[in-house]
């Protein structure tokens, strides 16, 4: 089940990454890894990207990068968890809550697995930086890939599901009033 999920968010997935990172492009595939599902993106680079003044990775070069399927569904069980457990008197409400949350999920989901993806690719452009002496400028992808793996995976659907929680309260008063 966790795979036919992330399976159809892949183009999505895909789609920010593009939009996101220029220099290359991302082919995303979940395989089999040591008995893991995982999430896999391939980026093959556009154009050179340099490095160093004396190194660039070609066009043409792929670059591998992956994560759990399990870890990237973290957000939507943290949010469906929090929304069941809330206490409500209405069950209209609940399933309100519910069903809101969908969307606001996808949303969440699209600010952690790929900027998590095109993360570890830019932690490779660090590293092959230091290898030759250079000290590249940290980016804001790298910044909120971090941000993401230290915590955000949690604070993101904590707050989605109180946006839901709240939408769903507001929609059962206006009908009741």
């Amino acid at each position: 089940m966790s795979n036919y999920i992330i399976a159809s968010l892949l183009p999505y997935f895909s789609w920010i990454i593009d939009v996101t990172c220029s220099e290359y492009t991302p082919m995303l595939s979940i395989i089999r890894y040591q008995g893991d599902s995982m999430i896999q993106m391939q980026a093959i680079v556009v154009e050179p990207i340099p490095i160093s003044p004396l190194y660039s990775i070609p066009a043409g070069a792929q670059m591998k990068a992956g994560t759990h399927v399990l870890h990237n569904l973290i957000p939507l069980l943290i949010a469906y968890a929090l929304i069941l457990s809330w206490p409500m008197s209405l069950v209209r409400e609940r399933l309100i809550a519910l069903c809101m949350m969908a969307p606001i999920l996808i949303v969440i989901m699209g600010l952690s697995t790929p900027y998590l993806l095109a993360g570890h690719i830019e932690v490779l452009y660090q590293n092959l930086a230091n290898q030759h002496g250079i000290t590249r400028e940290v980016p804001f992808l790298l910044h909120w890939m971090i941000f993401i793996e230290t915590g955000g995976v949690w604070l993101l659907p904590i707050a989605g599901a109180g946006l839901s929680l709240y939408l769903a309260r507001l929609m059962i008063s206006r009908r009741s009033s």
